[in-house]
């Protein structure tokens, strides 16, 4: 799913609002400033209720995801073109996935977001996300 994930957004989002779309792996690499802008998917775990069948089992999974996205905020001492650059960025990756279903699940859906850092110039923040799919045994 993730991958479908960064395939959407590599197409659907222009590389002039983000230079880059990556995994956790690629993030959990990064050492130094990223290239922002820039977002990193990320999977965030998911749940399940017990189905109560005794032989054929059929659940809905709940799978949360989170969208890391990293902006660049140089020489803006009010932090207004950060915002900006951040809300703008934002919108494009949310337009991308919000009601989009990934191959076998249900639409996306949006869950929250929040602030992760502000360091170097760069604002962090992470949205989360959630989608459902039907396991079942055979």
């Amino acid at each position: 799913m993730i991958g479908g994930i960064v395939a959407r957004l590599k197409q659907e989002v222009g590389r002039d609002v983000l230079r880059a779309v990556e995994g956790a792996l690629d993030l959990a690499a990064l050492d130094g400033a990223p290239q922002a802008p820039c977002a990193w998917v990320i999977p965030v775990g998911d749940s399940a209720k017990p189905s109560g069948m005794a032989t054929i089992v059929s659940q809905m999974v709940t799978e949360q995801f989170a969208i890391v996205i990293a902006v660049k905020a140089p020489n803006d001492k009010t932090g207004a073109k950060g915002v900006d650059a951040l809300g703008a960025t934002r919108d494009a990756v949310r337009a991308a996935v919000l009601g989009w279903a990934p191959s076998g699940r249900e639409p996306i859906e949006y869950r929250g977001g929040r602030l992760i850092d502000l360091k170097a110039g760069t604002v962090w923040w992470l949205d989360q996300y959630v989608t459902e799919t039907l396991i079942r045994s055979e």
